[in-house]
């Protein structure tokens, strides 16, 4: 009963280089925000994201970011596996201000994305197989930013300027993921 966007890239290798050249999700705000809606360091970036299990194909084709039986080897020993865990997604958030300014700071200031949880539905492999194809389970964890962090990242960025969200995809390769519940919130009671 939700509906998520599904976000796939495949840059090769992360680069140092964060502001250009590579994949981003963009969320432009509008002109006018709704009245009552005080953008400054007391509110936060709120939005939630979950690790597919699966990498994004470099060309179009064929194979469409699906699990193959390599893939799904791979992706078992990543989720919670005993051989090499696969290590946290992280990516670039980015607040654009109407002047120019950029904000940027990793999801791995918060926590990295964890792996996709592999699960078992029944006792039966071949229902596995059949009915629910995939072992691995997306679950949506939720990220919470204060506006307040992005200005000490940024000295010269005012969140009261805020016109764009960006997700830069630049720290991990590889990889598809769930984005939902974008939204700002108030980071602090009073």
């Amino acid at each position: 009963g939700d509906h998520a966007v599904v976000l796939g890239w495949n840059h090769g290798a992360p680069s140092e280089n964060a502001a250009t050249g590579l994949p981003a999700y963009t969320i432009t705000l509008p002109e006018v925000l709704p009245l009552g809606l005080l953008l400054d360091e007391r509110m936060a970036l709120s939005f939630s994201l979950a690790d597919t299990g699966r990498r994004c194909p470099r060309t179009t084709g064929p194979d469409d970011g699906e699990l193959t039986a390599d893939t799904r080897r791979e992706s078992r020993r990543g989720a919670g596996g005993p051989q090499s865990p696969r290590p946290p997604i992280d990516l670039t958030v980015e607040l654009v201000a109407a002047d120019g300014n950029v904000a940027r700071l990793p999801l791995s200031h918060v926590t990295g994305l964890q792996p996709a949880l592999r699960v078992t539905f029944t006792k039966w492999p071949f229902w596995e197989r059949t009915r629910y194809k995939s072992p691995l389970e997306p679950v949506l964890q939720t990220y919470t930013i204060p506006f307040a962090d992005f200005a000490r990242a940024a000295p010269g960025f005012d969140p009261g300027l805020l016109r764009q969200i960006r997700f830069r995809f630049d720290r991990t390769p590889t990889a598809v993921i769930l984005l939902d519940d974008v939204g700002l919130v108030s980071g602090r009671n009073e």
